[in-house]
């Protein structure tokens, strides 16, 4: 029975604080399966990726166990009324749909959108990513066009709580060992996690950095009970799977990836943000970074044990506006430099690690109160899924979904995901309250996306 580190606490505490409620990675299939063929592969998947069959206790040392089960059907598949994901939808789900900590219940569920042919994997970000969503997609999907599928099996149970079952491991970020300078900030912070002051200089924004005065915390981020509003306004940018090869080759031209292109354009974009309506001039994007290659090579893990679980490591980079004429690829280029050098770099696991050293429900309720977000955009790209399927398997993704709530550390959020029979579908999560200021920039970013065509 792991505890939870300092990092897993964070995400645990902010879900538990009604900061957070969970985002989903969702797909379309060309049918629905038989709910006692999904329940099938269910089964076969919960066995296989333990955080599945996981919840956190409320203890005052939170751990991660296993539930007892059993966990019918019905408790982790939804049916819902909804005709599409749109807006309205997207919020609704991320207003409603949480998990509960210390029950015999899992931290996810899948919600079924039947008219669209949709299944939306909701998850708790305390034990999964979005690379965890997409595996878990991969391993149903592979399930469902096994010769091994039993189509008359009426099973409703998915889990029984089988004692042999395996459990989540202590997380894998606890096995670096901290450098001497390390260990001596360690030290620090806990010699002064005991004083409130700590807590709120721990938090604010650089000097510069731009701010949107009509978006604060208190009333534009939390409601007056202080919970997340869960009411912003999506902008949606899609390009079919033409569209999109088109714009991967000119990023392999320039040797860029996908994500830099896109935070190059976005940030340029913000350019056309009236400057009566926001204040400084640099742009701070936050970008998590995907450790599983990391952890393989460092720690010598087997990718295969790492496939699910929350694996990521915060990146910025930063921008400056009111440049004049923007050359997007020599910024696509020093995004892509940077973020290169940040894939290797040890030093944000070691700094996520002093959170073990701090008051984290403290630090997230501090976080609450300070006046702006430390960031003005973050960018979640999961890159190009098939999610394991052919145009000729009896279960095929035509298409993909991923979003996320409104959340604490950004004005405003990028979520990006692509497959080969859908292309891009990017979901830009933005305040109601800024929709007039940020909606000329976001159309000069889809103006200009299209225009690599």
């Amino acid at each position: 029975m792991p505890e939870l580190s300092g990092f897993e606490k964070y995400f645990y505490f902010r879900s538990k604080l009604d900061i957070h409620s969970c985002f989903f990675i969702g797909i379309q299939l060309n049918e629905i399966p038989a709910s006692r063929t999904l329940s099938f592969a269910l089964r076969q998947a919960i066995a296989k990726f333990p955080e599945l069959h996981s919840n956190v206790t409320v203890d005052k040392k939170p751990a991660i166990v296993s539930i007892r089960g059993p966990l019918q059907f019905e408790d982790v598949v939804v049916e819902t009324e909804y005709q599409t994901v749109g807006q309205e939808e997207t919020n609704e789900i991320f207003d409603k749909v949480s998990f509960e900590y210390g029950v015999d219940r899992p931290l996810w569920k899948i919600l079924v959108v039947r008219h669209s042919n949709q299944l939306l994997l909701c998850m708790d970000h305390v034990l999964f990513d979005g690379i965890s969503g997409v595996n878990i997609w991969t391993e149903i999907l592979n399930e469902l066009n096994s010769s091994n599928i039993q189509p008359g099996a009426t099973e409703r149970i998915v889990f029984n709580g089988e004692s042999a079952a395996p459990s989540v491991r202590s997380h894998p970020y606890a096995q670096f060992a901290m450098p001497l300078v390390w260990k001596l900030k360690y030290w620090f912070v806990l010699a002064l996690s005991y004083s409130d002051s700590f807590y709120h200089a721990l938090h604010g924004t650089s000097a510069g950095q731009i701010q949107f005065p009509k978006y604060k915390m208190q009333g534009g981020l939390l409601s007056e009970t202080q919970k997340i509003r869960n009411d912003n306004c999506r902008f949606k940018v899609s390009l079919t799977p033409v569209e999109l090869q088109a714009v991967q080759q000119k990023c392999r031209d320039e040797n860029v990836s996908l994500t830099c292109c896109l935070a190059a354009m976005l940030s340029a974009a913000l350019n056309h943000v009236d400057v009566s309506s926001r204040q400084g001039t640099t742009v701070k994007v936050d970008i998590p970074i995907n450790t599983r290659p990391l952890l393989a090579e460092t720690l010598n893990l087997d990718p295969s044990d790492i496939k699910v679980g929350n694996f990521v490591k915060p990146a910025e980079l930063k921008f400056e506006l009111n440049q004049g004429t923007v050359d997007r690829w020599a910024t696509a280029r020093t995004f892509a430099a940077q973020l290169k050098k940040e894939r290797r770099n040890l030093d944000p696991l070691y700094a996520v690690k002093l959170m073990d050293a701090l008051d984290v429900a403290k630090y997230i309720e501090t976080q609450k109160k300070t006046e702006y977000p430390a960031g003005t955009f973050e960018i979640t790209n999961v890159g190009l899924q098939s999610f394991g399927t052919s145009p000729e398997d009896k279960f095929q993704v035509i298409d993909a979904l991923f979003d996320e709530p409104q959340g604490l550390s950004d004005v405003f959020t990028l979520a990006t995901v692509s497959t080969p029979t859908g292309g891009l579908n990017c979901s830009l999560s933005y305040p109601q309250v800024l929709s007039n200021d940020l909606r000329p920039a976001f159309e000069a970013f889809y103006n200009e996306l299209k225009g690599l065509i």
